[in-house]
């Protein structure tokens, strides 16, 4: 078998035991954790943004507080 066969043979074992690897609730629920978060941080920045634009830095300052008091 040629070097290439043999690298795409491994590659395809690869991709296959990845996605069986994935498919297990443990790490397919690791993964939407992990998304989730990182969706949540982008909604949160983008709010924080646009806040910033749209309000003094002492309304921002307030809501801030708010926020970090009731969380």
């Amino acid at each position: 078998m040629s070097d290439i066969a043999a690298i795409r043979n491994r590659g395809r074992w690869l991709l296959g035991r990845g996605q069986e690897i994935a498919r297990q609730p443990l790490f397919a629920n690791a993964g939407y954790l992990f998304g989730i978060n990182v969706l949540n941080g982008g909604v949160g920045f983008v709010f924080w943004g646009l806040a910033a634009r749209l309000y003094t830095a002492e309304d921002i300052g307030l809501g801030s507080a708010i926020i970090s008091a009731v969380t």
